[in-house]
């Protein structure tokens, strides 16, 4: 049964980019899937994603296939380096206050904090992003934020 409908989500098992090789293209084409944050995708919008994304190719001999933490974990790393470094102690008070102060710019984007959450938004350079992507001819292509867009969301060669 083929519904006239485009899937949209969080779907795991489509995320990576095996994805088409390992369902088949005609499976993954048109869907639109979410990863949480930038830096799990390549954007050619915004060098720090691509750059996390082929320093862990390079690392682990394999694309990342998670949509969802490698990114902001690492990013992580550097904003409590920074916070230690800023802080000048392990306190944890002092530790706090720092992080609170955090302003860095990692694969996820601009990574600030508003009342204990990172701040996101559309634009990388503002704040940290997730990414909207939809398969196209067995390639992952951003379509949001506009910020990082390769392309607009098209309806599936499968509804035409």
């Amino acid at each position: 049964m083929r519904v006239p409908a485009v899937p949209v989500g969080f779907i795991s098992p489509l995320m990576g980019s095996k994805a088409a090789e390992t369902f088949g293209n005609d499976v993954v084409e048109g869907v639109v899937n979410i990863a949480f944050q930038a830096g799990n995708v390549p954007l050619a919008k915004y060098p720090p994603a691509t750059d996390f994304y082929n320093a862990y190719k390079k690392r682990w001999g394999q694309e990342l296939q998670a949509g969802h933490m490698p990114s902001e974990a690492y990013d992580s790393v550097f904003v409590m380096a920074n916070a230690i470094e800023k802080a000048n102690s392990l306190d944890p008070d002092k530790l706090i206050k720092a992080i609170e102060e955090a302003d860095y710019k990692g694969s996820i984007g601009r990574i600030r904090f508003k009342d204990h959450e990172i701040v996101f938004g559309e634009d990388p350079a503002e704040n940290a992003i997730l990414v909207i992507y939809q398969w196209k001819n067995g390639k992952r292509v951003p379509v949001f934020p506009d910020s990082v867009a390769e392309g607009p969301i098209d309806k599936p060669k499968w509804m035409k």
